[in-house]
């Protein structure tokens, strides 16, 4: 089996954590189909810009490519495909939150997408982050912040059921440092004299 066809569902490039490989063609038959049937548990951790107004919700619309940049997504009223993610807030971090995305369906750029359309975009994002003038405005006294330029997004858990055995297993992947340390700069920043969002 080619290791490409191997791959069963992709993480965006610079999101870190799990993802599904399959180690053979019968194995990646049957979890493209628990993938599809979402059958799979994916959730992601997100810092994200500001104060979100509710603790959870579910963010549900269309995805589509953007007119004119086919490798970007935007979100329609009529054409695309359906798109559902449910967040939680984990914390409130200074000018950022932290944020706990489930995808219910998968769709390319879909939790960046999702974020950023609710007006809390992905801190780092270099394509749909359009706070990221506040990584300067907000975070004058962090470099670390200013200087972040990775989407902080990390998959952390997968759950899904074994292709031989059908046990549910289900896999966690640590916060990476750089998530980790972005947290701490987010934290020790005053926020006296900051506006809020």
């Amino acid at each position: 089996l080619d290791v490409r066809l191997g791959i069963v569902h992709r993480l965006d490039k610079d999101t870190s954590g799990l993802m599904v490989i399959a180690k053979n063609e019968e194995a990646h038959s049957f979890l493209s189909e628990l993938l599809s049937n979402r059958k799979v548990k994916r959730e992601y951790l997100a810092v994200v810009w500001g104060t979100l107004s509710s603790q959870q919700g579910t963010i549900e619309t269309n995805i589509a490519p953007k007119r004119g940049n086919k490798e970007m997504m935007c979100v329609t009223k009529t054409t695309g495909k359906l798109a559902i993610t449910h967040y939680s807030v984990e914390k409130v971090i200074g000018q950022a939150s932290l944020v706990k995305c489930t995808l219910e369906t998968g769709r390319t750029h879909q939790i960046r997408v999702h974020m950023s359309h609710i007006g809390h975009s992905i801190v780092g994002d270099q394509v749909y982050g359009k706070n990221s003038s506040k990584s300067t405005k907000y975070a004058k006294n962090s470099s670390f912040i200013r200087n972040f330029n990775r989407q902080a997004l990390h998959a952390y858990t997968l759950g899904l059921y074994h292709p031989k055995s059908n046990k549910y297993m289900e896999f966690v992947s640590d916060l990476p440092q750089d998530i980790k340390t972005l947290i701490g700069e987010f934290e020790n920043i005053p926020k006296k004299g900051l506006p809020d969002f």
